[in-house]
C-alpha cells in the first residue's frame, strides 16, 4: 500500500501508505540527528552509512509518486532523528554468515520517530539504505521530501549475494569500480567477485612480478596498483561488501605474456614445472596481503587438454609418469593443494560445469581444496545439483549472467533483451533440491562478462537487470506464488530504475515509462 517500495523488498514488515516529513536539513532547520543506543556501536562505518543516506534525502535523491498516485496521509509531527542499537558493536568483519539482519520503523507518532536495531554494523548499513529508499519528493514538506512510514524486520534469503566484474577483457577504471560497489551496496549485495585477469590481459600490478604487468596490460595505464587495489577492498568493506579477486589457473590468465617460461601453450601453465608452484605460491601470497578475503577464486575451468597433448616436453613427461591430460589436470590441482593453498591460509573458489562427475573435461576435484571452499556453478542445473549432492557448497552463476540475451540456464526466451529480468526473476533454481542441499547453496551471483561490455555500457547493461537478481537474493519468495512481472514487480523495478537514474546510474529502461531525469542530458 506503500506509495514507494524499497529495493530489494523488506522480507517482512507492513506499511500502511502515510507519510511522515522529517527535519530539514540547515540552514532552515537541524536536519535527521544519529542517537547511538549502544555505546561504541556507531563507529565510521555506522556513521558513514547514515550521513550517506542523509545527504541523498537532502539533495532531493528520492522518486516521485507515480502519476496518478494519490497523495499519502500525512502523520503529525516529524521525525528529528534516527535512534540505532547495534547489539554487537565489535563484530565488525565481514564474512560469509556474519548476521545482516535489522529492524527499521519509521512512525512519526512516536518519540522515536526512526529507530533501528540490529546485531550488527552491517545490518544497521542495510536499514540506512532503506531508509534512504523509503523518501519521495513532496512539494508540501519542509524540506521537499518525506518518508514513508513502514515496520520492517529485514534479513537476506542467502548470505552470500555477489556480482562478478569482468576486468581482463576490457580494462575499467578505479572510479567505475568505487561507483560499481556504491550501486551494489545500494542492493545489499555482499560480494564483488573481481574477475581480475583474463588471457586478454594481465592489468594487475605485482611488485614482485612487475614483467606480468608490463608485458601483459593492454596499456601501461590500464593497470591496478597495489594502492588501487587496497583502494578498492578499503571503499566496499565500508559498504558492507567482501572483495573476492579471481587469478584463474592453469587456463583463462594472462601469465605467458610476463612468464612464457611457465607456460605449457600460450593461455595454459605447464603443471610440470615445479617452478610453477613456487610462482603461485609467491604471486598469490603478494595478492593475499591486499585483498583479505577469507575466499581466494582460482578458476580451474575450460582447460584446453589439446595444449598440454601437443607439447613436446609435457607429452613426454606424461609417457614417463603413465598420465593422459586428465590426470595431468588432476596431478596440477594435488600440487596446488599441497604447494600452495597451506601457505595462503584461504578457501578457495572456483568454476563447475555441468560435466561435473559426467565426464572428463578438467572440472577440479572439490575434495582437494580446503574445508569450506565452493564450486560457482556457471551453467545449468545438473552443475549446481552435482555440486550439492556429493555434500559440497555452491554458488550459482549459470542463470543470471547479464551479457547475454539467453544466459546458459534458466528460462529465458525473450526477445527483447530489456525484458531478460523476468525469466530471471521468475526462476528459482532451488526448485527440486532436497532440504539437505539447499542448505549448501550459498547464494546466487549476477555475471558481468566484460568480452562486449566496456565502461561506457557497463551501467545500462548491468542495470536494472542486475537489480532483478539482487531481489531473488534478498528476498525470500512467498512459496506457491507466482511473481507478477507484467505488474507489481515491474511497476516497482520502473521506480527504481528512477531511483537509480537519479542517484547518477546509467540504469536502462525495462518498458515504457518516464523518470525526471528524462529532462536532462547528463546524469
Amino acid at each position: 500500500r506503500a506509495p514507494v517500495a524499497p529495493w530489494p523488498l523488506p522480507s517482512a514488515g507492513t506499511a500502511d501508505g502515510s507519510a511522515a516529513s522529517f527535519a530539514p536539513p540547515p540552514p532552515s532547520g537541524e536536519g535527521l540527528a544519529l542517537h547511538c543506543m549502544t555505546e561504541g556501536a556507531c563507529g565510521g562505518l555506522v556513521f558513514e552509512a547514515f550521513d550517506r543516506a542523509v545527504n541523498r534525502m537532502k539533495d532531493g535523491l528520492c522518486v516521485s509518486l507515480p502519476r496518478g498516485t494519490p497523495a499519502p496521509a500525512r502523520a503529525s509531527g516529524e521525525i528529528t532523528g534516527c535512534w540505532v542499537t547495534v547489539n554487537r558493536p565489535d563484530d565488525t568483519e565481514l564474512k560469509l554468515g556474519t548476521d545482516e539482519s535489522y529492524t527499521l520503523v519509521v512512525d512519526a507518532s512516536r518519540e522515536r520517530g526512526c529507530e533501528v536495531v540490529a546485531e550488527t554494523v552491517f545490518g544497521a548499513m542495510h536499514a540506512f539504505e532503506t531508509l534512504g529508499q523509503l523518501c519521495f519528493q513532496d512539494d508540501e514538506a519542509p524540506g521537499g521530501v518525506s518518508l514513508v512510514q513502514a515496520d520492517i524486520q529485514d534479513a537476506p534469503r542467502f548470505p552470500f549475494r555477489g556480482v562478478l566484474l569482468d576486468t581482463g577483457r576490457h580494462f575499467l577504471p578505479v572510479e567505475t569500480l568505487l561507483k560499481f560497489l556504491d550501486t551494489m551496496a545500494m542492493h545489499k549485495m555482499n560480494v564483488f567477485h573481481w574477475h581480475i585477469i583474463d588471457q586478454e590481459s594481465f592489468p594487475v600490478r605485482s611488485e614482485r612480478f612487475p614483467e606480468l604487468a608490463r608485458e601483459g596490460a593492454y596499456d601501461v595505464f590500464a593497470t591496478y596498483s597495489k594502492k588501487d587495489m587496497q583502494a578498492v577492498v578499503a571503499y566496499a568493506r565500508a559498504r558492507g561488501i567482501r572483495v573476492m579477486p579471481e587469478f584463474d589457473i592453469p587456463g583463462h590468465g594472462a601469465w605467458g605474456f610476463g612468464k612464457p617460461e611457465l607456460m605449457g601453450c600460450d593461455v595454459v601453465l605447464n603443471p610440470t614445472k615445479p617452478a610453477v608452484y613456487d610462482f603461485l605460491r609467491d604471486f598469490l601470497l603478494e595478492m593475499g596481503e591486499i585483498f583479505d578475503d577469507e575466499y581466494l577464486f582460482l578458476g580451474g575451468d575450460e582447460v584446453d587438454f589439446a595444449c598440454w597433448d601437443k607439447n613436446p616436453e609435457i607429452a613426454k613427461w606424461m609417457s614417463q609418469e603413465g598420465m593422459n591430460s586428465t590426470q595431468l589436470f588432476n596431478f596440477f590441482w594435488g600440487q596446488v593443494s599441497e604447494q600452495v593453498l597451506p601457505a595462503l591460509d584461504r578457501k578457495v573458489g572456483v568454476w563447475i560445469s555441468s560435466s561435473y562427475g559426467t565426464e572428463p573435461f578438467g572440472v577440479v576435484d572439490m575434495a582437494v581444496l580446503p574445508d569450506g571452499s565452493f564450486a560457482n556453478s556457471y551453467q545449468d542445473a545438473k552443475s549446481w545439483e552435482s555440486i550439492v549432492n556429493r555434500g559440497f557448497p555452491a554458488v550459482i552463476s549459470g542463470p543470471y549472467y547479464l551479457d547475454q540475451t539467453n544466459p546458459v540456464s534458466g528460462t529465458c526466451t525473450i526477445y527483447r533483451w530489456d525484458q531478460t529480468w523476468k525469466c530471471m526473476y521468475k526462476y528459482d533454481p532451488l526448485d527440486g533440491l532436497s532440504p539437505d542441499a539447499v542448505a549448501l547453496v550459498q547464494g546466487l551471483e549476477a555475471a558481468a562478462w566484460g568480452e562486449a561490455v566496456s565502461v561506457r555500457d557497463l551501467e545500462v547493461r548491468v542495470w536494472p537487470r542486475a537489480s532483478a537478481v539482487a531481489e531473488r537474493m534478498w528476498t525470500v519468495p512467498t512459496p506457491g506464488e507466482v511473481p507478477d512481472v507484467d505488474g507489481a514487480v515491474e511497476g516497482r523495478l520502473k521506480q527504481h530504475r528512477c531511483r537509480l537514474n537519479l542517484r547518477g546510474i546509467e540504469a536502462g529502461p525495462i518498458g515504457a515509462d518516464f523518470c525526471v531525469t528524462d529532462l536532462r542530458t547528463e546524469l
